[in-house]
Order: structure tokens, then sequence, then C-alpha cells
């Protein structure tokens, strides 16, 4: 951040309190630093930050930056040091690293010690997958812990394809998706055979009537595959972050959970997250369906 962007002594007469200036998505703001009555607690949470930190760097003009790895990548912390040895502000400002390029926000993040390890300490992001079925496999059943709970929406993953449905639950959202990294049936061999010489070939069973079937060689056969997952606490970090921003975290989860190189999700799986936190953000989620 642009270090004419903060003033960091701004006394205003009261010796019990000083301000900082900060720039907020453009906006100006000031902040209390030093309420003595907050003081105390806001230090043991800049102790929590620095314990967790993996890298330390220190400026001459008072500020340290801390790295801190986590679930959903990695965090750059800043906190600023008083004029007491030992003692830091009432402020931390932080970015989100994930695959390798930042994620949140362009600029520092200004946020409260305290707030930060509430929200990044306690309540951890994560992505699941809780059941799967390959093609074939007898179907899946509907989680125990949603009992009781209603579909909260809808989610197209392939137009008029592949419609998945969402359930929303405490702070988690589950998703049964219908077409989860589906294989295509191919061998070179076959190569230049129609669609249907190779589904009497494989002996498979055609869902649909042979006229609404292109006899040619461009269809494919899709061994579909299914699965429930669940992104864990997400209700709670969804106030912290711009939607885009929460779309490259929640597609960066699924890449790390799999294993896949950062960016290789292709659109369908981007069209339905930002689906996702789209409707996630219109809806009053206290007007959603939960437990009956």
């Amino acid at each position: 951040m642009d270090e004419r962007a903060f003033n960091r002594d701004f006394p205003i007469g009261n010796t019990d309190f000083q301000f900082m200036m900060g720039v907020i998505d453009g906006m100006r703001h000031c902040f209390s630093l030093s309420d003595r009555e907050q003081e105390k607690n806001e230090q043991q949470y800049c102790r929590k930050i620095i314990d967790r930190a993996d890298r330390i760097i220190n400026y001459p003009d008072g500020r340290s930056i801390y790295l801190l790895e986590s679930q959903i990548g990695r965090f750059t912390v800043m906190l600023y040091h008083t004029k007491d040895p030992g003692k830091f502000e009432n402020l931390c400002g932080y970015q989100i690293f994930s695959n390798f390029s930042l994620n949140s926000p362009l600029s520092f993040r200004l946020v409260k010690p305290s707030e930060f390890c509430e929200i990044f300490f306690s309540e951890h992001l994560t992505y699941k997958v809780l059941s799967f079925r390959r093609c074939g496999e007898p179907k899946l059943q509907k989680p125990d812990v949603l009992k009781g709970c209603e579909k909260s929406g809808n989610l197209v993953f392939i137009p008029h394809k592949c419609t998945c449905d969402f359930y929303v639950k405490g702070s988690n959202v589950y998703i049964k998706h219908k077409d989860y990294f589906s294989p295509e049936l191919f061998r070179k061999e076959d190569a230049g055979l129609s669609l249907h010489a190779r589904l009497e070939k494989y002996g498979i069973e055609k869902s649909c009537t042979r006229d609404k079937l292109y006899d040619d060689c461009w269809g494919a056969i899709v061994l579909r595959q299914e699965a429930w997952v669940v992104f864990e606490n997400l209700l709670t970090w969804l106030e912290h972050f711009k939607r885009i921003e929460l779309i490259n975290l929640l597609l960066s989860l699924i890449e790390k959970y799999h294993g896949f190189q950062p960016f290789s999700l292709g659109v369908n799986w981007r069209s339905m997250i930002e689906s996702l936190v789209k409707q996630l953000n219109e809806k009053n989620l206290k007007e959603l369906p939960s437990e009956k």
C-alpha cells in the first residue's frame, strides 16, 4: 500500500486515543488504534498472528509483515509497532494469495487483529467430497446431516444437460453434483465409428429413441459420475469477501482438494460457482429453507 495513504500519528487531544487514516475501496477512513479498554485484548490477538507466522519482514517505519500459510492460501498480514517496545496498534491489514496469485484484496484490507483471528483462525473454509459414485454404481443417498433440510436452489452446470441442487444448513453449503468430472468412453481403435456403432459394440442401452441420436462420429459417450460435496463455513466467510474474490477462492479449494493445476477448472465450474455465490448473496439467508 502507498505509504502516503497512512498518517501513523494523528493526535486529536485525547491521550487515550490515536487514529490512523487508511484507504479502503478508494475511500479514506479513520480507525481508532489504542482504545485502552481494548488494547490488552488486541495485543493477545497480535501475538496469535505472530505465533502462526512462517516468515517475518520488518520495515524501518515501524511496520512488520507476517506470512502465514493456511488451507486457502498464504496470508500477508501487516502489523504496526507502537512507540512502546513489543506492543502493536489495534489494527492490521491483510491480503490473501491463492494459486500463486493475489486473491483478496488489491490493497491491504484493514481490520482489528481480533476480527482477523476470529474470521481466519476459528472458522476454516474447507471443501470436501462426502460421497461419490461412478457410472453403474448404486445411487447416492442424501447425507444424514441434511435430513429435514429442503433444497435451497439450483445451479446450472451444463445448460439443458446438467443442473445441480444445493442445500444450506448452518454455515455449510452442500451440493449434489450430477456430473462430477465424468469421463468419456472412447477407444482409439473405434475412431471413425458412428455413435450407434459404438453403443452397440460396448453393449450400452440407449436412454432415448434412435431418431433423437445423430448417427455420426461427433457424439460422445459420457460415463456420468455424481458426488455430494460441501463447502464448510462458507456463509461465515461470505460477508468478508467481494463476489469475485470468493469465486476465485472456492475454485482454488476444489483444485487443491483434487491436486489439480491452478486455473485448470473449465468454464462450467466457474459458471456454477458464480451462480452459487450470487444466489447466496442475493437471498436473505434467514429465508433460505433449513431444518424443519
